[in-house]
């Protein structure tokens, strides 16, 4: 009990760090415990419900079975983007299987200010296709810029809680929001979404 205490008052990449590096069970179940919800949310952000529960229990089983050996900057960036990496290969399978139905997934392309609002036909290959143009022009934006946005528009976080999460201030969280979304347009505007 006093183990467990001792693990929830670690932060999140010294209990990842702590799980990956003893592979202790009670590591593992404070982990889960604390990054569960979350990786379900996300996922649910591109998938329905039913999808996006299957989608967050592989997340956690590869994430705490097969941890990455080295040490994180920031857990939740790293959740974020093997979930992502996940929903998003979900979505793929459903596309070949046949499935022609709108997903969460075209709702998180309303993010771009590119586009005044996307063809509420969209297949799923087709948000698959642009979720995957959008993730990679996210991944080309600077560390800081990447994880306010993620955390602003993804995790629906405050200007606020953003600030809390990144340990910065709020005029800095919103100058990287700014100019993230500049810098994410103008990628855009290159990749033709």
């Amino acid at each position: 009990m006093e183990e467990q205490k001792d693990l929830e008052l670690l932060n999140n990449e010294d209990l990842y760090w702590q799980m990956t590096s003893t592979r202790a069970p009670l590591a593992q179940k404070v982990f889960y415990k604390r990054f569960a919800s979350l990786v379900f949310l996300t996922a649910n952000r591109f998938l329905v419900k039913e999808d996006a529960r299957d989608v967050a229990l592989e997340v956690m089983h590869k994430v705490i079975s097969n941890p990455n050996s080295e040490r994180l900057d920031s857990v939740q960036a790293y959740l974020y983007r093997v979930t992502k990496n996940h929903a998003l290969s979900w979505l793929d399978r459903l596309s070949r299987r046949g499935h022609r139905e709108v997903t969460h997934a075209a709702q998180i392309l309303s993010l771009q200010s590119v586009e005044s609002e996307l063809e509420r036909s969209l297949t799923t290959e087709q948000a698959t296709l642009r979720l995957k143009r959008l993730y990679t022009a996210l991944d080309e934006l600077k560390p800081d810029q990447r994880q306010c946005m993620t955390l602003f528009f993804f995790e629906n976080c405050s200007y606020e809680e953003t600030a809390q999460i990144m340990d910065i201030e709020i005029k800095q969280v919103k100058s990287f929001i700014q100019n993230g979304k500049i810098r994410l347009k103008n990628l855009l505007k290159h990749t033709n979404i």
